[in-house]
């Protein structure tokens, strides 16, 4: 990775079946010895790994490098834009991806920010967010602020195109009339606006077979009045308006197949996009109704994963769209992200209402494709068969409560998991296909 240092003076010259009732009481007084509690998990249901706490509400999780930056939004309890008893500032949370556990945050001024909507320069790692209608630059190794602003107007979210220098701010100047998106490239300090459809949000940067960039952004329109959709800008300037429907929300890419898939809030359905056509070639729904629709996508080489504020997770065939798990979560969920073999998602409001909440749940992708129930083997020996398991395949062994256990006594050959170093209470183990839930009590 390039260091941060030389590309500062470049661009600023001046500038995340129920189980309870499964496990049984095996507990004998007299004799203190371990059991193993015999366990079924259902495919529909799954248990985060682990659980990352913040406050409310998480707004963005976005990956870079080796770590994972968490945003929440300002909680503005009664919406006067005073900072009163109850009301916080947003917040910024650096993770690392490997351990999970948070290396540093801070407190962003107090304001309107676009947390759910920061952009990050993929060769420095310098993110960039928007505070009271400034963009500022961010040291993503000390999280201190760049002294002068990258950008000052009119900001409701952020992208930034690495290879070209230019930093995309998407505007809305009201939620029924058409907003515009300024090419700010940060090299030669020059910038042009576009027009674009009405209450225009995400962008995202696609190149053709010969590497010509062309921007897309989500443009949401007006909740149940159909009239969102999505703005191609070519590297002309040019641009062509695709009418989608209802309130799309979120975006991502495919880049291998060169297709875009488009969550729709309002119209239920997740819609993908042929971007060499840019015609609309699938619309899958979500089976979702009301407020409670779709909110956003990530993916890996099998699924997609949608979010909704019906307090579920969605896992839908890239191939098919159907939905072929739904994870119950603990609440409304916005923000998603999908890397290394783990599912991030961050909870924004309790289900049912619109009261924050916040922490990032981590899921391990091999424990929402369990088909078949995995059970556990009751054991006094102190020894759990994973027969179900693959062998000679590692595992990892996690607490429910979110804590991993350091040092794992397990046999790949003979599936054999030996439980005397647990101390009492639920785990998971997974080879990455499999997944056990297991009880300890002492």
């Amino acid at each position: 990775m390039t260091p941060e240092s030389e590309y500062l003076p470049r661009l600023f010259n001046k500038r995340r079946c129920r189980l309870a009732a499964l496990f049984g009481e095996f507990k004998d007084c007299a004799m203190r010895m371990t059991a193993l509690a015999l366990l079924v998990l259902c495919s529909s249901t799954a248990f985060a790994q682990e659980v990352i706490t913040t406050q409310p509400v998480v707004a963005s999780v976005r990956p870079h490098g080796d770590v994972m930056h968490v945003f929440t939004q300002t909680l503005d309890v009664d919406y006067d834009m005073q900072a009163d008893s109850g009301d916080h500032a947003a917040q910024w949370l650096v993770i690392d991806k490997a351990t999970h556990t948070v290396t540093s945050s801070t407190f962003l001024p107090w304001g309107s920010v676009t947390a759910s909507r920061i952009a990050i320069d993929d060769l420095t790692g310098i993110v960039y967010v928007g505070i009271n209608d400034t963009v500022w630059a961010y040291s993503p190794a000390t999280q201190q602020r760049l002294p002068d602003p990258v950008f000052t107007g009119l900001c409701t979210a952020l992208t930034y195109d690495a290879p070209t220098g230019t930093l995309i701010i998407s505007q809305r100047p009201s939620f029924d009339g058409p907003g515009t998106v300024v090419l700010l490239n940060l090299v030669t300090s020059t910038q042009k606006s576009i027009e674009a459809g009405i209450n225009p949000q995400q962008s995202l940067v696609y190149r053709s077979l010969g590497g010509t960039p062309t921007v897309v952004t989500l443009c949401d329109g007006a909740f149940g009045q159909k009239n969102g959709g999505l703005t191609f800008i070519g590297a002309d300037g040019g641009t062509m308006f695709l009418p989608l429907g209802d309130t799309p929300n979120h975006m991502a890419i495919d880049t291998t197949n060169n297709l875009l898939y488009v969550v729709m809030n309002g119209d239920h359905a997740v819609k993908v996009i042929n971007l060499a056509s840019k015609e609309i070639t699938a619309t899958w729904t979500t089976g979702t109704s009301g407020y409670d629709g779709p909110r956003e996508v990530a993916m890996d080489d099998k699924w997609l994963y949608v979010t909704t504020y019906s307090g579920t997770l969605l896992c839908m065939d890239r191939t098919t769209g159907t939905v072929a798990h739904t994870i119950t979560l603990p609440a409304k969920a916005d923000p998603i992200a999908c890397v290394d073999g783990n599912v991030w998602v961050g909870l924004s409001y309790k289900t049912g209402t619109y009261e924050g909440t916040g922490n990032v749940l981590i899921y391990a992708t091999g424990t929402l494709d369990v088909r078949e129930p995995v059970r556990g083997v009751m054991s006094a020996s102190n020894v759990l068969l994973l027969d179900q398991f693959t062998p000679g395949r590692s595992i990892t062994v996690t607490a429910l409560n979110g804590s991993a256990v350091q040092h794992v006594e397990y046999n790949a050959d003979y599936r054999e998991l030996r439980t005397s170093n647990l101390a009492s209470g639920t785990y998971v183990a997974t080879d990455g296909s499999n997944v056990l839930l297991f009880n300890v009590v002492r």
